[in-house]
């Protein structure tokens, strides 16, 4: 989330970490279709499906959604290739496994519970390359004067 509009208080909050992340084009962006939510039924969750709020992002050249913030969290490039060796079945895991057996051998062989004949070994540990980076959005400096 890159800002909310609080109608009660009637106050625009930014999310810092988003404004670190991606500068003042974005912060523009934000404060932008924040402004366009004032006015609106306050609490409403379908403000953003409105022919009013559509309109007015229209006028003032604001986007509908902002650019997405990667959490803290990040997801492991990291690829785990495990191999059953009853029937050569391929499964790929990001995380390291270590009793995991295969389900469809199980299932036929052993009713379904776990058994250790059909225990995945592991084959092959793949980093997968980085992610491109992200888009920025261009801002005229010109247009700041219309925010003040």
């Amino acid at each position: 989330m890159a800002g909310r509009y609080l109608g009660r208080a009637n106050v625009i909050e930014l999310n810092p970490h988003y404004c670190r992340a991606f500068g003042l084009p974005e912060i523009v962006a934000t404060v932008r279709h924040e402004v366009c939510h004032i006015g609106l039924r306050p609490g409403s969750a379908l403000q953003h499906n409105t022919d009013l709020f559509a309109r007015r992002l229209q006028r003032i050249q604001a986007p509908n959604h902002c650019l997405p913030l990667k959490s803290k969290m990040r997801r492991s490039r990291v690829r785990y290739s495990y191999r059953c060796p009853a029937c050569a079945k391929v499964v790929v895991y990001r995380r390291e496994v270590r009793e995991l057996a295969c389900r469809d051998c199980c299932d036929r062989e052993s009713g379904g519970g776990y058994d250790r004949r059909f225990r995945l070994r592991l084959v092959a540990r793949r980093v997968s390359p980085a992610a491109p980076p992200r888009p920025q959005r261009a801002v005229d400096t010109r247009q700041l004067a219309l925010l003040a």
